[in-house]
């Protein structure tokens, strides 16, 4: 993942052996915070790992997601506001080369891609993406993002992006052979 910087903070999502852990590190001394766990089963696949996707902060909060599906929000302290599993609630994710995409968080919502596509013959795994309270964890909405892509041209790793224009604003979405735009 990439360390996302707040102030005199760094987030980081870390990857050791089979754990996966966020780290906050004190930006000047370099010493770590404090540190969190946040689940096991890290594996690793060429060159990326269960703790590909980044953290992100609103100054306040930190919200971290793992490719094991582990969502959890965090305060500042470390202190864990809540946590649950996207696989749990949704199904297995269906990426050839492991979830590596990072969350928006967007006027006070947090968006999670889940870009994928059958990886075994006969799998059913259609995407979409995922509007979460960040301050519950709860998923407030969750649009489907059909394609007629083949094979791995269903999987993605992107991050949404928010887009303001004439017609208000937007999270867009890329992958899928596709570029969705979605009202937030």
């Amino acid at each position: 993942s990439t360390p996302i910087i707040w102030n005199d903070r760094i987030f980081l999502n870390v990857a050791d052996e089979t754990e996966l852990y966020l780290w906050c590190v004190d930006r000047n001394s370099g010493t770590a915070l404090w540190k969190k766990h946040l689940g096991t089963g890290n594996t690793k696949m060429r060159k990326q790992n269960m703790s590909s996707p980044s953290p992100v902060t609103d100054g306040s909060h930190v919200w971290v997601l793992t490719g094991t599906g582990e969502l959890k929000a965090f305060d500042f302290s470390g202190k864990q506001l809540w946590k649950r599993n996207l696989q749990a609630d949704h199904g297995k994710f269906e990426i050839m080369w492991q979830y590596g995409a990072t969350s928006l968080l967007y006027k006070g919502r947090l968006y999670v891609p889940v870009i994928h596509g059958p990886t075994d013959e006969g799998a059913d795994a259609l995407s979409y993406l995922l509007c979460v309270d960040p301050n519950t964890g709860k998923d407030i909405w969750k649009h489907m993002r059909t394609t007629d892509a083949v094979h791995e041209s269903k999987q993605a790793y992107s991050t949404p992006m928010p887009y303001e224009g004439p017609g208000g604003p937007m999270i867009l979405v890329s992958g899928g052979d596709y570029v969705t735009a979605h009202d937030p």
